[in-house]
């Protein structure tokens, strides 16, 4: 199962946006841009790099899916398919077996989340500038309990990616404390998986705006 949120979601773009986009002294090399913590620039990514991406998200998260009985199952369970290491997480033998072929040692995802991984990596090779993401998890404490993917655009590819946006179930928000970024945020992690398969098959389209 995947953790699905009892939210409204609004597919249009806020009136407030900012449509903008970084120049290259504003993406730090190490830190990317938006002032976050524990984030770096993706930038200049291939559509076949995004696919790629994409395509292993989707992967795990199915994997994960289908283990989960709950939101807690999947918080574990997704951490430890993302690393490639159990870590100090308990998980029940059967989950072991079934995520073995996957413990590596390694990060899965280029070191992001998953749910959200693809979703970064598309909005990235359709010309746009993510600079941070989150899958969502349980704990009311955490940076976000659904997922999202905060992200620099001009007002050209917003308008491209709306409706694709709506599409999918995801929707967009506004963060008073950075206006100059656009927010996408999903129910669950099916919808941000959605977008991003939306988002690759349009690729040349977006491409074509410049």
């Amino acid at each position: 199962m995947y953790p699905t949120a009892d939210i409204e979601l609004d597919p249009t773009l806020p009136a407030r946006a900012e449509f903008w986009v970084p120049e290259p002294d504003d993406i730090d090399d190490y830190e990317g841009f938006g002032l976050f913590h524990d984030v770096w620039p993706i930038t200049d990514v291939s559509a076949a790099e995004a696919a790629a991406v994409a395509g292993k998200d989707e992967l795990l998260c199915r994997v994960v899916g289908s283990l989960a009985r709950n939101a807690a199952d999947f918080d574990v369970l997704a951490a430890v398919i993302e690393t490639g290491s159990t870590g100090e997480d308990e998980i029940t033998a059967g989950n072991l077996a079934a995520l073995a072929p996957y413990l590596t040692g390694m990060a899965a995802l280029e070191g992001l989340e998953a749910g959200v991984a693809g979703l970064v990596y598309a909005l990235s090779a359709a010309s746009m500038f993510p600079a941070a993401s989150c899958r969502g998890h349980p704990d009311p404490d955490s940076w976000s309990t659904v997922p999202v993917v905060m992200f620099a655009a001009d007002r050209i590819h917003a308008e491209a990616l709306q409706p694709l946006v709506q599409d999918s179930g995801c929707g967009f928000d506004f963060d008073p404390v950075r206006p100059d970024l656009l927010v996408i945020k999903g129910r669950s992690v099916e919808d941000t998986l959605r977008l991003s398969g939306a988002v690759l098959a349009s690729i040349e389209d977006f491409r074509s705006l410049g």
